[in-house]
């Protein structure tokens, strides 16, 4: 009978690995799992399916209920870390794809596991006043970083203890991996700290970009060695991962320029202010309470040469975008100070086609690879989609086309990141500078000085007529430097409002019964 045979088969290899686990050692542990394989595949198996089971417990009890938004990011992150993985699987496969991806599935769940948890806590980060004011959230980000450190040095441990059993570059990939989530889960937590200490505003800045600044160097410093690893291991070999990989290190390489060159141009900027701004007196503070930028009061502030003054760190922070006034848009002296962030094209007199092609490619203005790659990476957009982040986007850009707006958008895949790309273009001028010029020559002479009492009520309402019938659209009327007098730029954009509110009301079914007191004024708007 066939039933008696195998049940007689499984007794006998039952009872020989009870015979092999007698004196039970780590050494025959490992003996005995690579012997028999179907036993190292349960194990395996059961590893991966404790850790999904426990990392769905960690995230309801560190997070509680995600938001669309937290939930959106797990998947984005999940997507791209299997991505990668995949195809670090691919690269280290010289033999058997899937007998590889089998032996690496528990390390990387449980690196996935980790790095999920940490994006989360950096999400719900991104929010100091929860952090500060909510005890409860904070004591579960300190639990969730805590779990990141404490997670990072035991998998270092594991891997000293399992060096003998391990490939030397097996090794250091998993090292990598364990660095990146202690830098991590480290820049969080002291992240944290400077923002439950009851500092100034000022000093808690600095302190938060300084320390952004240490740790993401080294976080992108970790990633460009472990990229240029993978890279020397493939033997470069001219494959798809190596394509990949090379995309990694040149994008990972650009971040830490980035970063430096964003460094580097606020310290001159803070150099700039302490050393030409003079502090604001009494006096000054007594004619002007608030400031301009954050609307909050003023005890210290610095003054410009125009007479307007606002807060040291308020100052910094819009200096870091515009090389003007935030008042009268008057130009101020920072000479290339403002221009240290934006890339400069790579000056090449004569040089080889192969190595022109190879700049040009490379070259951050002619980014084809990266184009072609962040298609792949990022989700595509709806056409409304775009269309909404980019009338978001350009009210706070409005010198920028919608277009050019809208193409940024689809290179990055998010409003943040396109947002982002623009400020560091640097590029803070309006795209029609006769128009600019023509449209503030018409205003006359009446915006340059904000004691203009001598016009006639009859003259004023005659220059808004005029001003309303020349009139660019609305994005281009929120531009401050399109008037030199602050109130008649704020009376613009009230009466703007006001008329957007009326027609909006009127076309609505509440207003049926007034609607016809106000034809001919819908007329006049459409």
């Amino acid at each position: 009978m066939a039933f008696p045979t195998l049940f007689n088969d499984e007794s006998n290899q039952l009872g020989e690995i009870a015979d092999e686990t007698e004196g039970f050692s780590v050494d025959k542990f490992f003996t005995l799992i690579w012997k028999h394989r179907l036993l190292l595949y349960i194990l395996l198996n059961s590893c991966c399916a404790a850790v999904a089971f426990v990392g769905r417990i960690l995230i309801h009890v560190l997070f509680d209920n995600l938001t669309a938004q937290e939930e959106t990011l797990l998947r984005k992150t999940f997507h791209r870390f299997v991505q990668f993985k995949l195809t670090f699987l691919f690269l280290i496969s010289h033999h058997n794809f899937i007998e590889d991806l089998v032996y690496w599935l528990p390390w990387l769940a449980i690196f996935a596991l980790f790095t999920l948890i940490l994006e989360l806590a950096n999400l719900r980060l991104s929010n100091p006043f929860n952090v500060v004011s909510n005890k409860a959230t904070r004591h579960k980000l300190y639990l969730a970083q805590l779990l990141g450190c404490c997670g990072s040095l035991i998998g270092m441990f594991t891997v000293a203890f399992a060096r003998n059993y391990l490939n030397v570059h097996y090794i250091l990939f998993m090292v990598a991996d364990c660095s990146l989530l202690f830098v991590q889960s480290v820049h969080m937590l002291t992240k944290m700290f400077v923002l439950v200490d009851p500092a100034s505003q000022h000093s808690q800045a600095n302190s938060s970009f300084n320390l952004d600044f240490i740790f993401d160097i080294i976080y992108d410093a970790i990633e460009f060695v472990n990229v240029l690893h993978m890279i020397f291991y493939s033997q470069l070999a001219f494959t798809y991962c190596c394509i990949f990989l090379i995309l990694q290190a040149r994008y990972y390489y650009f971040r830490i320029a980035q970063r430096i060159r964003k460094h580097l141009q606020r310290q001159k900027i803070v150099y700039h202010i302490t050393t030409c701004y003079a502090e604001a007196t009494p006096e000054d503070m007594e004619k002007q309470e608030t400031c301009t930028v954050c609307w909050e009061p003023m005890k210290q502030a610095r003054k410009l040469p125009c007479g307007h003054i606002f807060h040291e760190l308020c100052l910094r922070r819009w200096l870091e975008q515009d090389s003007s006034c935030a008042v009268c848009r008057r130009e101020l002296n920072l000479g290339r100070v403002a221009r240290v962030g934006v890339n400069q094209a790579p000056v090449v007199d004569e040089v080889d086609p192969t190595l022109q092609f190879i700049l040009e490619a490379f070259s951050p203005q002619n980014n084809r690879f990266g184009r072609w790659w962040t298609r792949i990476l990022i989700d595509s957009l709806s056409e409304d989609q775009q269309i909404q982040m980019a009338e978001q986007i350009q009210e706070m850009f409005p010198q920028i086309s919608r277009e050019q707006i809208r193409q940024t958008i689809r290179m990055t895949g998010s409003m943040n990141q396109a947002i982002e790309a623009l400020l560091n273009r640097g590029d803070n001028q309006p795209e029609n500078p006769n128009r600019e010029n023509l449209l503030m020559e018409n205003r006359g002479d009446e915006f340059e000085s904000d004691d203009a009492e001598s016009n006639t009520d009859d003259e004023t309402s005659n220059q808004d007529m005029e001003m309303h019938e020349e009139s660019p659209p609305v994005a281009q009327l929120s531009q401050p430097w399109e008037s030199n007098n602050k109130n008649i730029w704020f009376g613009d954009q009230r009466r703007l409002l006001v008329e957007s509110n009326r027609r909006r009301y009127l076309a609505s079914p509440r207003a049926i019964d007034i609607r016809h007191l106000y034809e001919n004024e819908l007329k006049d708007m459409d």
